[in-house]
């Protein structure tokens, strides 16, 4: 009978080999340096988590105008604003305080 492992980061059952004793084939090519689920987890923080919402934004609208979109500005309040139709002069937040 085979003698299958479990892996460490993804707790799947494998047969051990001498290049993955402790991990998976999949697991062992997309992380050959880690050695279990916990420095995975420590070693992988993505660094998009730590930015604001105002760079966000901001990245969203270049690439939003590098496609073709062009912001005009807001009749009431001047704020640039991405118009829903040709016709469109204020931006959402004006038009739902008008409504109100």
């Amino acid at each position: 009978m085979i003698d299958k492992k479990v892996c460490v980061i993804c707790g799947c059952k494998f047969v051990q080999t001498e290049d993955n004793k402790t991990k998976c084939i999949s697991c062992h090519k997309l992380y050959p340096h880690a050695n279990s689920r916990l420095e995975l987890i420590k070693r992988e923080t993505p660094k998009e988590k730590n930015l604001k919402e105002e760079a966000i934004r901001s990245v969203v609208y270049e690439i939003l105008e590098e496609a073709g979109l062009k912001r005009k500005p807001c009749q009431n309040c001047g704020d640039l604003f991405f118009p829903k139709s040709p016709a469109a002069k204020n931006c959402s937040k004006c038009r739902t305080a008008e409504s109100n």
